[in-house]
């Protein structure tokens, strides 16, 4: 009777072990109710453009003579597809004269400048686009994107586009060596 009451024993000592680590695993909460966290996320508007090459040359003394590499320019747009339907690129200089040359008085007038937009026709840079009344595109900038696109375009996408740029010397311009500033951006009116 003793081994079996050892036995018992023995057998309820096991059980006890056995059980002990299910008691320590059972949960206690914070209460019934749950702690609400709110979450808030803002996904902005952007545009970012770059333009390749940074320096356009143009050699010769008489007639139109072009720039010896045309701009391609690359926009990276996410818009809010809701309120925004365009992405244009617009080109501009800030002052009627376009480039400056070392000699004092020397200069080449904006609508010298003729800028061709993706093999479109050559405008004068003397339009009023918006950024400047020197502007070398429509009034608005030439159109590079719209709602009007595929779903892979809008209103997240990029796209690229060349820009190519002649002078044309006309009677008048002095020998001389000219510099100036041709000013590129793209948005989202």
């Amino acid at each position: 009777m003793r081994m079996k009451w050892g036995i018992h024993v023995a057998m309820s000592a096991v059980i006890l072990l056995t059980l002990t680590p299910f008691a320590r695993a059972t949960q206690i909460t914070s209460g019934t109710v749950p702690v609400t966290v709110t979450l808030n996320a803002s996904v902005v508007e952007s545009i970012s453009l770059s333009c390749t090459p940074s320096q356009v040359n143009f050699t010769g003394n008489a007639g139109t003579v072009a720039g010896d590499n045309p701009v391609s320019c690359t926009v990276s747009y996410v818009l809010n597809g809701q309120t925004r339907t365009f992405v244009y690129l617009a080109a501009y200089f800030t002052q009627a004269a376009a480039l400056t040359g070392l000699n004092a008085g020397d200069v080449i007038q904006n609508q010298n400048i003729l800028a061709s937009f993706d093999g479109s026709a050559f405008t004068a840079c003397n339009q009023s686009d918006g950024f400047s009344a020197e502007g070398c595109d429509p009034a608005q900038g030439w159109q590079i994107a719209s709602s009007n696109q595929s779903a892979s375009l809008w209103p997240t996408g990029t796209q690229t586009a060349g820009v190519r740029l002649e002078i044309n010397m006309g009677a008048g311009v002095p020998v001389d060596t000219y510099t100036g500033t041709l000013n590129i951006v793209s948005y989202a009116p």
